[in-house]
């Protein structure tokens, strides 16, 4: 009998340890605040006093391996790399005008142009991919570029006709893993300002601007088996929150997940000084663009300016473990800047 209760007990000690064992492993991991003690940098790209560069966008594998692209007065200033101590121009074999660009490996990386092209780095040198034309349009602006997988990566822009903004349409690109080809979408008259793969579940989300009405100029869409769908419009900013790979549309100083076809709040910062655009490592840590020329830090507990850059404007940025590098304008003079953030 005695025998009999201590396996009994024995039994019921053992599936209580079970019971609270994957009771606690239930729990949702509790996220711990970003910190805030950085280090700030800023490097002017300066292609010397009879020259210009128009940056545009930022990518970079690795805080020493980081690209900005854009046009340029001549070829030799759209491409500039960082090797972790200065920023040097890259010059190619023709003249470019770099606008959408991303990447996945420091030797895997492709560039979309305004003038026509896209082009890949192979961790040697850039080479011209392939020419692209749309329909009877005779330039095609790929704005932005995003993926999640080497094999499915899209383009987002808009096409012209001569110049003439009258004559202008959204266009969408694919690459399958061997060729870039036009989704095809109805033509509109708006530009496709950005564009961003979810790495949770592949979904992917377009920003446009229609700027042909005085109360309706952003809309966000979803691309779902190469067909567009309109999410919601706003003449408030819609941008996106890149936060670990996981993109979260924003709408006047709220920032939503999009789950069962529908947008659902997630951060609510209508009561703080955040203005658009969201980059970062988790939900408790991740930078904003606010106003009045200010970063700010989420940290899970409150946003707050953590430094201010006057007079300048606040693009696009890269996060990394310790460090974020931010792509920036300056007001008075245009120059491009990058800064960067390093954790002390």
């Amino acid at each position: 009998m005695k025998y009999i209760k201590a396996i009994l007990f024995i039994l019921s000690f053992t599936m209580a340890l079970i019971f609270f064992s994957c009771e606690k492993g239930t729990e949702p991991e509790q996220l711990k605040p970003g910190r805030r003690d950085y280090v700030w940098t800023i490097d002017t790209i300066n292609p010397g006093p009879e020259y210009r560069t128009y940056g545009m966008n930022l990518w970079g594998a690795a805080p020493n391996d980081i690209w900005m692209i854009g046009g340029a007065d001549t070829k030799r200033h759209p491409i500039w790399h960082y090797d972790g101590k200065e920023w040097s121009n890259v010059i190619l074999d023709e003249f470019i005008s770099g606008a959408g660009i991303c990447g996945f490996a420091s030797n895997d990386i492709w560039m979309g142009t305004s003038n026509n092209s896209m082009w890949h780095y192979d961790g040697i040198s850039w080479s011209k991919f392939c020419e692209i034309k749309y329909k009877n349009y005779d330039r095609v602006f790929i704005s932005s570029m995003h993926g999640v997988k080497s094999d499915e990566v899209y383009g987002a822009g808009f096409a012209t006709m001569n110049g003439d903004d009258e004559s202008i349409t959204r266009v969408l690109i694919k690459y399958d893993g061997t060729n870039w080809n036009f989704i095809d979408i109805s033509e509109y008259k708006e530009y496709f300002e950005r564009i961003r793969v979810n790495k949770v579940n592949n979904d992917v989300f377009i920003i446009s601007n229609r700027r042909n009405s005085p109360d309706d100029y952003y809309h966000l869409y979803k691309v779902e088996n190469d067909t567009l769908n309109e999410i919601t419009s706003s003449d408030k900013f819609i941008t996106f929150g890149d936060i670990d790979g996981e993109i979260f549309p924003i709408v006047d100083k709220i920032i939503y997940q999009y789950k069962n076809d529908k947008l659902v709040p997630m951060i609510d910062l209508q009561a703080t000084n955040f203005k658009n655009r969201a980059w970062g490592r988790s939900k408790t840590d991740f930078f904003t663009v606010n106003y009045d020329s200010e970063l700010g830090h989420y940290n899970g507990a409150d946003l707050i300016n953590i430094q201010n850059f006057p007079n300048i404007n606040l693009n696009t940025a890269m996060v990394f473990e310790k460090d974020i590098f931010i792509h920036g304008k300056e007001y008075n003079n245009l120059m491009d800047i990058v800064i960067h953030g390093k954790l002390k």
